[in-house]
C-alpha cells in the first residue's frame, strides 16, 4: 500500500486500506495519521470521515463520531454501512429527520440491492426505537432475506462438526499443571455472540490486574490450520491432540498474544466462537479460566438477528429464523456438554443475574479468576479502552435491562424461531 501511494500520492484507497489495517492491529494512533493524509489529499474522501467515526466510537466518544458520520453522510448519502453506524449512536423518536432521509435513499434506483439490505438494518433499529415493532421487523427481514440468500449456510456440517467436538472431547483435565512465570493468565470469555461477552470483557478489564485484548483470532486460526483438516464441501475431520501438540498449541497462543502491560498479570481474550475450543483450551491450558456466557435464548437470538456483523460469513447463520434456533439448539447442546464434564473448571454468568444484581454476580466472577475485589469493577463503564466489537456502545452505560425481554415486542413475528427454542 505504501509503494501504491508512493507511485500515486492522490489514490485514496490504499490510505484507507493502510488504516483499516492499524486499526486490526489495534495501532489506532497510525490508522488515524493514514485517514488525515487522506482527508488532506482529498477533503471529500467520505471513507476516511466514516472510519475516523468508527474510531471514535470504539473508543467511546460517541459525539466524535456522529460529526465524522454526518461529514460522510453529507458526501456521500448512499454510503449505508455509514447511516448503519448513525443509527446504532441515535435514540429515534417521532418526525426524526434521518428517517425520512433513509427512507429517500432506500427507495431510490441508483442504490444496489447489498447496499438496500445494510440500510434495512438501520431502519429496523429506528422503527424499533418508536416502537413500531410491525414495521421495524419488515426491515430487519428484508436486510436478513438478502444475506441469508447470499450466503446459505450448510447447518448440517456445523451439526455434525459439533458433535464431534464432542465426540472427541478431553474429559481429564491436569489441574496441577501451573502456567509458566513467562505466561500471564488466560481469562477465556465465551458464549454466543450479544450474549454479554463484551460487557464482561469490560467489568474484568476494570480491575487493576487484568488487560482485556478483545476478540482475537489466535486460538481459533491455529486449532483449525493445525488440529482440524478442510475440505471443500466436506465436514471437517479433527486430527489427533497428544501431549506434544498440546504444549505446542499452548506455547503459540501465548507467544503470538499482543503485546500486554508489564502490570497486568491477566489477560481477557473474548472471542465468543471459542466456545466450540473449551476442550483443546483445557487440555493444552488447565490454568486457564473460562467464563461462559448464558442470556435468555429469545433475546439472545433476536439481538443476533437485528445484528449485521462485519464478519458475515462467519455469522450467516443469523440470517434466518429457522436457522438461527436450529444452530442456538447445536450451539446449547455442545455447552451442555461443557458443563457437564468441565464442571468447576468452567464459571457460569447469566446476564439476567448480572443486570439484576450486578455486585453479586460480579463478586461470584472475580473470585473464580482469582482476583481481589475492587470498588472501581462497579463503574466498569468508565473505564477508558477501546472496544472495537458490535457493543462497544452498550458497554460504556451502565448496567441496564431494558433489553431483557425485548423479544416480546414481536412475540408474533419470532414466531418460526419461538417455536424451534422453546
Amino acid at each position: 500500500f505504501n509503494q501504491a501511494i508512493k507511485f500515486n500520492p492522490k489514490f485514496l484507497l490504499p490510505y484507507s486500506n493502510i488504516a483499516t489495517c492499524y486499526i486490526h492491529l489495534g495501532e489506532i494512533k497510525q490508522s488515524l495519521a493514514y485517514l488525515n493524509k487522506s482527508i488532506k489529499v482529498d477533503p471529500k474522501f467520505d471513507i476516511a470521515h466514516s472510519m475516523k467515526g468508527v474510531i471514535a466510537a470504539h473508543k467511546g466518544n460517541n459525539k466524535e463520531a456522529l460529526k465524522n458520520y454526518n461529514i460522510t453522510a453529507n458526501l456521500n448519502p448512499y454510503n449505508t454501512e455509514n447511516h448503519r453506524q448513525i443509527s446504532r449512536l441515535t435514540k429515534y423518536s417521532l418526525g426524526e429527520n434521518h428517517i425520512s432521509q433513509m427512507e429517500k435513499i432506500y427507495d431510490s434506483p441508483l442504490l444496489g440491492g447489498e447496499k438496500k439490505a445494510i440500510l434495512c438494518f438501520a431502519l429496523g433499529k429506528a422503527y424499533e426505537d418508536m416502537n413500531n415493532s410491525e414495521k421495524s421487523f419488515d426491515y430487519y427481514k428484508r436486510g436478513n432475506d438478502f444475506f441469508h440468500q447470499k450466503y446459505k449456510l450448510p447447518l448440517i456440517r456445523e451439526e455434525v462438526f459439533f458433535r464431534d467436538l464432542i465426540k472427541t472431547s478431553h474429559k481429564d483435565i491436569d489441574d496441577n499443571k501451573k502456567v509458566s512465570q513467562t505466561y500471564k493468565q488466560p481469562i477465556f470469555v465465551v458464549g454466543l455472540p450479544r450474549s454479554g461477552t463484551s460487557l464482561v470483557e469490560q467489568i474484568l478489564s476494570s480491575h487493576s490486574l487484568v488487560e482485556g485484548l478483545g476478540e482475537l483470532n489466535l486460538l481459533g486460526n491455529y486449532i483449525q490450520d493445525k488440529l482440524i483438516s478442510f475440505k471443500e464441501g466436506f465436514i471437517p475431520k479433527i486430527k489427533s491432540f497428544d501431549v506434544s501438540e498440546q504444549q505446542q498449541l499452548m506455547n503459540n497462543y501465548m507467544n503470538n498474544l499482543p503485546r500486554l502491560s508489564e502490570n497486568k498479570l491477566f489477560f481477557v481474550d473474548k472471542m465468543p466462537h471459542n466456545f466450540r475450543w473449551l476442550s483443546y483450551i483445557l487440555k493444552s491450558m488447565p490454568f486457564a479460566k473460562i467464563v461462559i456466557m448464558e442470556r435468555s435464548p429469545q433475546d439472545n437470538c433476536f439481538s443476533l438477528y437485528k445484528m449485521l456483523f462485519s464478519s458475515r460469513r462467519q455469522h450467516s447463520y443469523c440470517f434466518n429464523l429457522e436457522i438461527l434456533g436450529e444452530y442456538y439448539l447445536i450451539y446449547k447442546n455442545i455447552i451442555n456438554h461443557w458443563k457437564k464434564i468441565y464442571k468447576s473448571n468452567v464459571h457460569i454468568c447469566s446476564y439476567e443475574n448480572l443486570v439484576s444484581n450486578p455486585k453479586e454476580e460480579i463478586q461470584n466472577l472475580i473470585k473464580y479468576c482469582n482476583l481481589g475485589w475492587e470498588d472501581k469493577l462497579m463503574n466498569f463503564h468508565k473505564t477508558q479502552r477501546i472496544v472495537s466489537t458490535a457493543s462497544h456502545s452498550q458497554v460504556r452505560e451502565k448496567l441496564y435491562s431494558s433489553s431483557v425481554g425485548s423479544w416480546k415486542k414481536f412475540e408474533k413475528e419470532l414466531s418460526p424461531l419461538l417455536e424451534i427454542i422453546k
